[in-house]
């Protein structure tokens, strides 16, 4: 699967649209998207889709607001490919511009220390460490061992 950067993104965006403002928009009827701009518009939700989830690190509300705007963008683009009628495009350029702006906010990197480690407290792997234990002990004094099973009577993890 192909990843993407945010940096890439608005490359491409303003490749095509130059300012975020401006030429999105119909002159006919500002705020609707002119028809030439549909596919790049498209192109634009397929780049977002391949945009890593770990790279999106924002406040509860920007990331409110850009998920409410690719929603937007989705659905009009939806609709226009049904329908074809402008109408449906209401909405979708300032949905564009909503996301553009926090799209370059992203950094095209995630800082070493936001990984998340929930393994670590996995109550799984408490259940099964008694289980492993044992295992690894038998493999160790020699005996052969059999697969590993989770379920242990309370005595035996007490006893360890």
């Amino acid at each position: 699967m192909p990843r993407t950067f945010p940096s890439q993104i608005i490359d491409f965006l303003t490749h095509h649209f130059a300012d975020k403002h401006v030429s999105l928009t119909s002159r006919e009827k500002a705020g609707n998207v002119s028809q030439e701009k549909v596919g790049t518009i498209a192109a634009f939700v397929d780049l977002y889709d391949d945009l890593p989830p770990e790279l999106i690190r924002l406040p509860a509300d920007q990331y409110a607001t850009l998920i409410a705007a690719m929603g937007t963008i989705r659905l009009g683009i939806d609709q226009w490919r049904q329908t074809r009628e402008m109408p449906s495009l209401a909405g979708v350029a300032p949905a564009v511009q909503r996301a553009w702006e926090i799209i370059e906010t992203l950094s095209d990197s995630v800082p070493s220390n936001a990984h998340d480690l929930a393994f670590v407290t996995d109550p799984w792997a408490e259940i099964a460490r008694p289980g492993l234990d044992r295992w690894c002990r038998s493999l160790l004094a020699g005996r052969t061992v059999g697969l590993l099973s989770v379920r242990h009577a309370p005595d035996e993890h007490k006893a360890g």
